[in-house]
């Protein structure tokens, strides 16, 4: 700084940058021109750039492996730039790769929970259920299913849950992860979390790969509950049945992350019994009970199976009607399928219909199919 004047020098190689007068109010007024960005393919003086432009933009590694390796000619020795070609990152750039492995996992029930939403689902069922609603445990991945009818029902299944799991475990939920749908970022859904002491994480935008522990449960529950439905050729709109059903036995099934131990175990401290579970979609004939059961009327009932009845020792019974019994009385053909045309169910309804009046007296009858959730038998 000398006359007036401040001096910007470069040392190696030594050269003046800028010289600036000061100005009347002490200060030093530098004018920069903006230079529009060079694109890098017009600068061909360099070997690098243009054998990179003349080679489709091929990546550089691939350009000096060519050379070193001797496996073509003609082309010069390539050195790596540092800077980055534009139009590549343009046609090109991706998305940086995940962990194969969480780097961090909860040791204890309910500190950290993932949640997704799933649906609508194409057939909505005779109750009008479109969604269902995960909650996988990172600790046991024991899995929990709500089914919804909208979105805006997540909130109420959620509260539901949370009472449920921290009365059973005697654990508080500590953290909670999500997408970020619209239903997880509802001022109501954050203002629960918020009163419960639940930190609330969410993962990037389209970035679904950060919480996938209940992407990946979802994934398995969808695939066991088309091979349910394909299996036993039950029809779409049944789907939320073999949804509930699958969730069920995967929660007494082997896990990955679980080692030796079933998300069951996990959860309730003890090892799962499968002695009662049947075939799902299999013919079922169900005792009919009553006192006022004619001498010459059946005494029972083909229907078919869909389960096991959540907080009962009985099973979930389909009478072809868009309602589910429950009853303990049943004796099962694993091995046929209920044939759902019209001959099947002209000859059912025969038979309904004698039984009907007295079947329902000792049994419970559900008035929609699979509107509630799934919780342990």
């Amino acid at each position: 700084m000398d006359d007036d004047y401040i001096e910007v020098l470069e040392k190696n190689p030594f050269r003046l940058i800028m010289k600036v007068q000061r100005t009347g109010n002490r200060l030093y007024k530098v004018e920069l021109v903006t230079v529009a960005p060079t694109c890098l393919l017009s600068s061909i003086a360099n070997d690098a750039w243009l054998w990179h432009g003349r080679l489709g933009h091929v990546n550089f590694q691939a350009l000096k492996q060519i050379v070193d390796k001797k496996m073509v000619g003609g082309v010069p020795l390539i050195q790596h730039p540092n800077q980055v070609c534009q139009a590549c990152l343009a046609a090109k750039q991706i998305r940086k790769p995940f962990p194969k492995s969480m780097l961090w996992r909860a040791n204890e029930p309910l500190q950290l929970v993932h949640v997704d939403l799933c649906g609508p689902i194409t057939t909505s069922t005779p109750a009008g259920n479109k969604y269902f609603m995960l909650l996988v445990d990172d600790c046991t991945r024991w899995t929990t299913v709500y089914m919804l009818k909208t979105k805006d029902q997540a909130v109420d299944a959620f509260i539901k849950f949370m009472a449920e799991a921290e009365n059973n475990t005697g654990q508080h939920i500590k953290i909670l992860k999500s997408d970020r749908g619209g239903k997880f970022l509802a001022s109501s859904f954050p203002k629960v979390c918020e009163n419960a002491g639940i930190k609330h994480q969410f993962t990037a935008p389209y970035t679904p790969q950060q919480n996938g522990v209940v992407e990946r449960k979802n994934r398995s529950v969808m695939e066991m509950a088309r091979s349910l439905l394909k299996s036993m050729e039950i029809p779409r709109i049944f789907c939320v049945e073999a949804v509930r059903h699958s969730v069920y036995l995967l929660n007494r099934l082997p896990t990955k992350s679980m080692g030796l131990r079933t998300p069951y175990e996990g959860w309730n401290g003890r090892k799962p019994h499968l002695g009662h579970l049947r075939v799902f979609g299999c013919r079922g004939h169900v005792k009919v009970v009553g006192n006022h059961l004619r001498k010459l009327d059946d005494k029972s009932v083909p229907m078919v199976y869909f389960g096991i009845e959540e907080g009962s020792k009985a099973h979930r019974i389909n009478p072809h009607n868009k309602k589910i019994v429950v009853s303990r009385d049943v004796v099962f053909e694993e091995f046929v399928k209920w044939v759902w045309d019209a001959v099947s169910d002209a000859e059912f309804l025969e038979n309904r219909e004698k039984a009907d009046g007295q079947f329902f007296s000792s049994v419970f009858i559900r008035s929609d199919v699979a509107s509630g959730d799934v919780q342990d038998a």
